[in-house]
């Protein structure tokens, strides 16, 4: 059966219009345009992409929505582009004079046809009937040849079904980025995997008041085992769960496993969480609505979780961070930025997104006590939070004489080393209780 459906896709997909004719593309065709515009690259210098669509049935569907489906792609290309079977389940791409980001934003649009159209293809059967990748190559006149395009499609369609599929990956070329690109890849897999079965860690570091009459948090902070017995900073893997669109996907095992142990971890004791969220996080519609449902099934207080996003993630879209913060601060949440100072935001800002805590960079703490710059840079922070209202937190605190320095300017909170390294947020936790 799914046989069959592997020849109804390659049927459909294989035929489309070229000039005013309407004829079937195979790959040999595909193979002669493509080295024709290999050798013009060569010569001019032009940049162009080739995509390798791999699609895997899951269930059978019907003819009807699988020419559909080949409709809907070929409204989605260009008359100067090329659609083409390669072999089963699979299909090339020519983007002529095309971009990497044009490309990349094309791709995507073909993986939201995909998307699109599983529901009707489904007939009443649950759960999807395909995944589907998409591997783009850019080229230009370093290009080998037609074979060499494809085989690297179809290495960047294999990387991408290693990450879990339904997704849009770029190759990379050169010796030392396809190296650094593989470690990449590896590390991203581990991620995939580690939060498929649950295996990810939570550790946290205290942020601790400067004066009595403010909650203790707990800045919450995630460790992917390393298969020894140890653990990988998220420094090593931040990186790739943002490249290969698993940010969004961290945060919310993060939410869910935060909220889901936070009476298991505290109980009835007013301590707060505080949770780093990723630039793609800040406005997405999944988490929005996670967060009220974990908050309502765990039985948390809205007003013990925090947020914290950072500069970037506040300044990509300023309006959409504002209104995303304004939802989740209306169920109670507050709100962090945090490295404030380390990045291009300016004072502006804080007026415009209503945040509830201020994070100073680390880098200004650190000098505050023999840096003229650092230190006023420490003050105008604090007089600023203190005019709108905003609590300010200091962080990178490492030493009993930075930490006077700041009680002395008047500073809200502090973390950093001179009250513990981050651990395990069950061990962190019992002490946090005790202390409160």
């Amino acid at each position: 059966m799914l046989a069959d459906t592997g020849r109804r896709f390659s049927t459909s997909l294989a035929e489309r219009d070229v000039g005013s004719t309407k004829r079937r593309v195979d790959r040999v065709e595909l193979h002669r345009r493509l080295q024709q515009i290999v050798a013009s690259a060569r010569e001019l210098g032009s940049v162009h992409a080739v995509a390798v669509i791999e699609i895997e049935p899951i269930v059978d569907a019907s003819a009807n929505a699988v020419q559909h489906l080949a409709t809907l792609l070929r409204q989605r290309i260009r008359q100067s582009d090329t659609l083409a079977e390669l072999d089963t389940h699979r299909y090339g791409l020519i983007l002529q004079h095309c971009p990497l980001e044009k490309a990349t934003g094309v791709a995507r649009k073909l993986l939201d046809v995909l998307h699109s159209i599983n529901s009707l293809m489904m007939d009443g059967i649950e759960g999807a009937t395909y995944r589907a990748v998409v591997g783009v190559v850019p080229f230009s006149a370093e290009a080998k040849d037609a074979n060499a395009l494809i085989d690297s499609g179809c290495q960047a369609c294999q990387d991408a079904w290693a990450l879990g599929g339904n997704r849009v990956h770029v190759f990379r070329s050169d010796a030392n980025g396809r190296a650094h690109h593989q470690r990449e890849i590896l590390r991203a897999v581990e991620l995939v995997q580690a939060i498929e079965h649950n295996q990810l860690q939570l550790f946290g570091q205290e942020i601790v008041p400067l004066s009595q009459d403010l909650p203790r948090y707990v800045e919450v902070l995630l460790r992917l085992p390393d298969g020894d017995g140890g653990t990988v900073h998220p420094g090593a893997f931040v990186l790739a769960a943002e490249r290969y669109d698993l940010a969004t996907r961290l945060d919310g095992w993060v939410v869910s496993n935060v909220l889901a142990g936070y009476r298991r971890w505290f109980g009835d004791t007013p301590v707060g969480v505080s949770i780093n969220l990723s630039a793609k996080s800040v406005g997405d519609e999944e988490l929005l609505e996670l967060v009220p449902q974990c908050l309502a099934k765990y039985n948390v207080p809205a007003e013990r979780v925090c947020f914290e996003i950072t500069e970037t993630a506040a300044l990509n879209d300023v309006e959409r961070a504002r209104r995303f913060i304004a939802a989740l601060r209306q169920l109670g949440c507050s709100f962090a930025l945090d490295d404030f100072g380390s990045g291009h935001a300016s004072f502006r800002y804080l007026k415009v997104l209503d945040l509830d805590y201020l994070k100073i960079d680390g880098s200004f703490v650190r000098g505050v006590l023999d840096q003229e710059f650092d230190s006023v840079m420490v003050e105008s922070i604090h007089r600023i939070g203190r005019v709108l209202g905003i609590r300010v937190v200091a962080e990178g605190v490492e030493s009993h004489e930075v930490l006077e320095r700041l009680r002395d300017v008047g500073l809200d909170y502090a973390q950093g080393w001179v009250h513990g390294r981050p651990c395990p947020i069950e061990e962190l936790a019992r002490s946090a209780m005790s202390r409160s």
